[in-house]
Formats: structure tokens, C-alpha cells, sequence
């Protein structure tokens, strides 16, 4: 059974969070972004495996 579009679409903003929270932490180190843009993509992540 294929994936639905909602948990592809958390998915696939989870994944774009953690990629800008690297980009972030190489842009600006010393501050609360990346960390927050983690939070972001583990909450994403942690929504998708629930709507299984």
C-alpha cells in the first residue's frame, strides 16, 4: 500500500528542515535556528510515522 500525499508531504518538509538547519548552523554557528529547524524536521518526522 502506497504512502498517502499527506504523510509524503510531512515528510518531505521534514527533510527540508533538517537541510536548511545545516545550511543555517553553516551561515550563522552561534544561534537558535538550527536547532529550532531540527525541532522542526523531528516533529515532522514523528507526525508521518503516526498517521500510518
Amino acid at each position: 500500500m502506497p504512502p498517502s500525499p499527506q504523510r509524503v508531504t510531512l515528510s518531505l518538509v521534514g527533510l527540508a528542515a533538517v537541510g536548511a538547519s545545516l545550511w543555517v548552523a553553516f551561515e550563522q554557528p552561534y544561534t537558535i535556528w538550527p536547532w529550532l529547524l531540527l525541532l522542526v524536521g523531528l516533529g515532522c518526522a514523528i507526525l508521518a510515522q503516526r498517521m500510518a
